[in-house]
């Protein structure tokens, strides 16, 4: 009996019988061990042992099998470096660090260019050593070693610059806070207590309110305005051990008029914006106050 092919031809054409067709026993049909030339695709043209090769048959076509090729041609010559393993000791890590751009030792590990701490910052060089051998032991490369001394700084900058911000916030409150207090006497309060400052602390005092910022406080500052006034009074007194002037108001009206000639100091005086304008107003209030008492200087 003829059986007929279940795909045959819809007029009955054409069917195949056991005798006839290309039959997949046919050997001369290109056929390989693991499938027909029907299963083998594209693979059907190759030479027969590299047909059924697991490491040909992953490929969808021979475009893709070209790509695989251009690629495992790039990397021949290329230094690759082998994945850690769990087991590795510390000469091996070593070996891995050094090839993956370690520097020789930790010197070699620098400030981004043009990355600097501000004017006024400076770094504790044992502890900046210290973390740069860290670095080394860690195995960081070079450029990671470069960009963590980069983020660093520039923390340290802005953490700096919103200080400066804050501090000139509460300065300027102190002054409007001062200025209410005082109205337009502000800048003889402000020399009576630079006068304070200087004459009961001196350089060591002035050092401790630079670095602490007391000299901004409204209720320090205030403090130091009635400690003035009261150096200033005694001064006119002839008090103060040598501080005042001893031949009364004669001797302070015969500075003032000698000051009235000098020039340094009348810019002084005159010129808010001088550096020594308020010391020139405390001197000027406190020569009027001794030559000429109860009456306000001109």
């Amino acid at each position: 009996m003829r059986f007929k092919h279940v795909l045959r031809n819809p007029d009955g054409e054409g069917g195949g019988s056991s005798q006839g067709g290309s039959g997949a026993g046919n050997p001369g049909a290109g056929g390989a061990p693991g499938g027909t030339p029907g299963d083998l695709g594209w693979r059907a043209t190759l030479p027969e042992p590299l047909r059924a090769d697991p490491s040909i048959a992953k490929f969808k076509d021979v475009g893709d099998l070209a790509k695989s090729y251009v690629a495992a041609q790039q990397l021949i010559g290329t230094k690759r470096l082998e994945a850690p393993q769990p087991n590795w000791d510390e000469s091996k890590w070593n070996q891995f660090h050094d090839a993956a751009g370690r520097p020789k030792d930790p010197n070699g590990y620098t400030f981004p260019d043009g990355v600097k701490p501000r004017e006024g910052i400076t770094f504790d060089e044992a502890k900046l050593n210290a973390a740069k051998g860290l670095f080394h032991k860690l195995g960081l490369s070079e450029k990671q070693g470069k960009e963590v001394l980069g983020y660093y700084v520039q923390s340290i900058n802005g953490a700096a610059e919103e200080q400066d911000r804050a501090l000139a916030t509460a300065r300027e409150t102190s002054l409007a806070e001062l200025k209410g207090r005082y109205g337009d006497k502000l800048n003889e309060k402000l020399a009576a207590g630079r006068l304070a400052v200087e004459k009961v602390g001196g350089e060591p005092f002035k050092a401790w309110l630079d670095k602490t910022h007391a000299g901004d406080d409204p209720v320090f500052i205030d403090t130091m305005v009635k400690i003035g006034e009261l150096l200033s009074v005694d001064s006119s007194r002839g008090g103060g051990g040598g501080g005042g002037f001893g031949g009364g108001g004669e001797q302070a009206k015969a500075e003032i008029a000698s000051l009235r000639t000098d020039t340094k100091f009348l810019d002084a005086l005159t010129s808010q914006h001088h550096p020594g304008h308020i010391e020139a107003v405390a001197k000027w209030e406190k020569l009027h106050a001794a030559a000429f008492p109860g009456k306000q200087a001109d």
